[in-house]
């Protein structure tokens, strides 16, 4: 019996990647999304749910929705129809095309084989194979692959007659090379935005609790129960995903104020604008960002130009830049090989997809080296095993790489034990001196993790 599992391979995973665009109002997220296309030009299909499309670049066209009146985009109004639009694109509008001149070539079998087009989809939701893998025919086992030529024949056989024996045939061949000459109109899909798909899943979950707000039952019940619906949501988006499809969700930034995992101490950065409170939101982001493969963030890149006694300091807006790895300022994230700063641009960033930008062993030797000389200090012994380790990976940036990781985790906690150490010998010191507080006045022990700071303190700067 065969299995997914029968066939092993070493190859690089080049599957397309499902990407959150992050920024604050005006940085340009919708009309980045606008001006991606395929290789052969291949437009992007942009899902609009609030705004109706706003910010499009004027210089491309994205295929949409339409509205009722002529230029407008048709934005669902309810969690059912976003996902009815979401599976009308996977199914219906990114069906696989024929190449050009297929029909034509087709001769008197031309209605026959148009009709067939029309069908497929059709049979293969009929059959269950609308989902994850199996939706390339290829993949379908023997027996449902028959189903699917059998539900083919019947749909085309009321509408276009055929006699003879060359219906099954053609049927036959149809399914056959579908998946390997046809194509599909759109690589790339985009949803605009998460701000939108929030309100509508808000919205069906007060609806099926019969409230008017989300924090009318108390505990974060209704923030909970939004959970499913956000997992729902990207569930359909895998299975557009599965389809050969880049997928492109937009989301709004807003400013935060986080702590330190290392000593506690406040600052500010930007993460994903959605609705709620405590640990429901903190679990919505985070559904969100796993989710992705990639997290950029689309950001102002502004000149500064600083004043004097006379004259203010002036701003002025250069352009726009894509943070692609983690900052102290962007929870952003990325699968494949790319500078952590691009040019706010597709071509750039497509670019960097296509070339990655392996590290290369002189620089992670050069951020080796300052932490192998502080771990020296701290512990010789560790040390001198990072530094084999260092010098068995030479050559190898990715060994390297895991070399350097290792080593900063060594460095930070051979940092907290000193602190213990020091800690706990001034307390020690203290209770033989003259000021040590007495048996009838317990005091707390002094604490070994760096006093926080209020996010109220935060200097405007961070």
């Amino acid at each position: 019996m065969s299995s997914k599992f029968s066939r092993v391979s070493a190859t690089r995973d080049q599957s397309t990647y499902k990407t959150l665009l992050v920024g604050i109002g005006g940085a340009g997220k919708t009309f980045f999304v606008s001006t991606i296309t395929a290789e052969d030009g291949r437009p992007m299909f942009l899902l609009a749910v609030e705004e109706g499309g706003k910010g499009v670049s004027p210089n491309h066209a994205p295929k949409h929705y339409d509205g009722v009146r002529p230029g407008t985009y048709a934005l669902p109004e309810s969690f059912d129809e976003l996902i009815e639009a979401m599976r009308n694109f996977r199914d219906v509008i990114n069906a696989h095309q024929p190449p050009p001149g297929w029909l034509e070539r087709a001769g008197e079998y031309q209605p026959f084989l148009q009709t067939l087009v029309n069908a497929y989809p059709g049979a293969l939701s009929a059959n269950e194979v609308a989902s994850g893998s199996k939706r390339n025919v290829q993949d379908v086992p023997t027996a449902m692959r028959a189903l699917i030529e059998a539900q083919l024949v019947r749909q085309v056989e009321k509408q276009v007659p055929i006699k003879g024996q060359k219906q099954p045939q053609m049927v036959q061949a149809y399914v056959a090379t579908v998946d390997h000459t046809w194509l599909r109109p759109h690589v790339h899909f985009a949803v605009d935005s998460t701000s939108g798909v929030e309100r509508l899943i808000h919205q069906e979950v007060m609806k099926r609790d019969n409230v008017t707000a989300m924090a009318d039952k108390e505990y974060s019940v209704l923030w909970n129960k939004a959970l499913p619906l956000w997992e729902q949501f990207l569930a359909e988006l895998d299975s557009i995903r599965a389809t050969n499809v880049h997928v492109w969700v937009i989301a709004h930034a807003t400013e935060i104020t986080d702590a330190a995992q290392n000593d506690g101490r406040y600052y500010r950065r930007l993460d994903l604008q959605l609705r709620g409170n405590g640990k429901a939101l903190d679990e919505a982001r985070a559904v969100l960002r796993n989710w992705a493969d990639n997290v950029y963030y689309l950001i102002n890149h502004v000149d500064v130009k600083e004043g004097s006694k006379k004259a203010r300091s002036r701003a002025k807006l250069v352009g726009r830049q894509l943070i692609t790895q983690f900052t102290g300022i962007c929870m952003a994230k990325t699968r494949p090989q790319v500078p952590p700063e691009l040019p706010g641009t597709w071509e750039d960033l497509k670019r960097a997809w296509k070339a990655g930008v392996p590290a290369k062993t002189e620089t992670i030797l050069a951020r080796m080296e300052p932490l192998i000389v502080q771990l020296r200090e701290l512990d010789p012994q560790l040390a001198d095993e990072v530094t084999a380790q260092r010098d068995a990976a030479a050559g190898s940036a990715t060994r390297l790489g895991e070399v350097l990781s290792r080593l900063q985790g060594l460095v930070t906690v051979a940092l907290e034990e000193r602190q213990v150490l020091s800690g706990t010998s001034e307390e020690d010191d203290g209770a033989d001196s003259e000021d040590a507080p007495g048996v009838d006045e317990p005091q707390r022990p002094p604490s070994n993790r760096p006093q926080a700071t209020h996010p109220d303190n935060v200097p405007a700067g961070l």
